[in-house]
């Protein structure tokens, strides 16, 4: 989903945004950068649950729980 975000902003700015003025400019590269930084997220954030979920040192809670899915 980030990735097609990014793709689409891309093809509208180029299209779209000279035309409207610079905080129409602004306001779609604000969106492209959010669309980057979430693309970067999903595959940390996958990589970070799946060590914490495998209990390697430094991956989570000391004990190696995951806090989202620990019922106490």
């Amino acid at each position: 989903m980030p990735l097609t975000a990014f793709v689409e902003t891309s093809a509208r700015l180029e299209a779209e945004a000279p035309g409207q003025g610079p905080l129409v400019a602004i306001t779609w590269q604000v969106i492209r950068s959010a669309a980057v930084v979430a693309f970067a997220a999903v595959p940390v954030h996958a990589l970070m649950t799946w060590r914490a979920r495998r209990g390697e040192p430094g991956a989570g809670a000391e004990d190696g729980s995951d806090c989202l899915t620990s019922h106490r």
